[in-house]
């Protein structure tokens, strides 16, 4: 994953939104050092309230890695979407998809009341994992993400709505991958 370090982009776009009638600042951002990342940073005030990534990619001599991220708004809340995909043969950012919802509380301020997601590792599938070794990388993952580690019929349901979101960009942005890594069992 990307460390974001905002010394090293330069704003695109900015404007304001209003979430549970409070009004935030964003500003979308591309790298200084690279046009592969691009990032969406929410603030109230001039304090930095979050930041995601909206498009990240990675490439070695036989591998390549993307990162896709959006965002919707409605009345109370923010979602922001993330999906990971890779192909080659060697590691760069995982497969998965991630969902995040914020909602604003009588202060104004932002409340993460729902996340999820699933990243499948590199090696192999979790099904694939001893046991133990399968609920600490989800523990792990769950601890840096701040979500809810899903399985089964829940990762392919958030799969499924994360991959529809990005329908168009995973097909530009994948053309020409053969599905060795970027699809998965679990």
């Amino acid at each position: 994953m990307p460390v974001f370090n905002p010394s090293r982009y330069s704003v695109t776009t900015s404007g304001t939104i209003t979430i549970g009638g409070v009004g935030f600042y964003y500003e979308k951002k591309v790298s200084t050092t690279s046009e592969c990342t691009k990032a969406f940073e929410l603030y109230r005030g001039d304090k930095k309230i979050l930041s995601h990534i909206l498009f990240n990619e990675e490439a070695d001599c036989n591998s390549k890695s993307l990162e896709l991220g959006d965002f919707e708004t409605t009345d109370s809340s923010i979602t922001f979407y993330s999906y990971w995909a890779w192909v080659g043969g060697c590691c760069g950012l995982p497969f998965g998809a991630r969902k995040q919802v914020f909602q604003t509380d009588n202060q104004g301020n932002l409340h993460l009341t729902e996340s999820s997601i699933y990243l499948q590792p590199y090696t192999h599938t979790i099904n694939e994992m001893p046991a133990n070794e399968a609920q600490l990388y989800m523990a792990k993952i769950s601890t840096e993400y701040n979500a809810n580690f899903v399985i089964g019929k829940q990762a392919d349901e958030l799969i499924a709505k994360v991959k529809h979101r990005f329908a168009e960009a995973i097909a530009i942005q994948t053309k020409g991958w053969e599905n060795n890594r970027y699809g998965y069992r679990r």
